[in-house]
């Protein structure tokens, strides 16, 4: 399983903006664009799925990797694979918000030992 990061480009756009909430778009894009958020494509001969991360430096002084979006396969083999890593690195958690289905959060986050701290509500205004 290979990490590329990458600059923003038409085969991201086209796996990740159906993903992100309307009105967020521009600044989700001048996010990645900007170097706030890191955009990598991961892959090997069979899938390529493209994620987008960035860094919390939490108050007690931990380091939260926060998976922003994840479009294409694999989810919970990377979610493996990005824990294995930030862990070497000493980051101390990882947190990730879903606007998918419960089934397909549960099999991708409780394999890896996520538990639920929080769920997110909107209202338009």
């Amino acid at each position: 399983m290979i990490f590329s990061r990458c600059q923003w480009n038409e085969k991201a756009a086209e796996k990740i903006l159906p993903l992100v909430y309307g009105r967020l778009k521009n600044n989700f894009v001048k996010d990645i664009k900007s170097g706030h958020f890191a955009l990598w494509r991961v892959h090997d001969k069979s899938f390529e799925t493209w994620l987008v991360t960035s860094m919390a430096h939490l108050d007690s002084g931990h380091i939260e990797l926060v998976v922003e979006c994840i479009a294409g396969k694999k989810s919970r083999e990377i979610m493996t694979e990005l824990i294995r890593r930030s862990k070497k690195l000493g980051v101390t958690s990882v947190r990730f918000e879903s606007i998918h289905n419960e089934k397909l959060v549960q099999r991708m986050s409780l394999s890896n030992g996520f538990g639920r701290v929080g769920t997110v509500f909107r209202v338009e205004i």
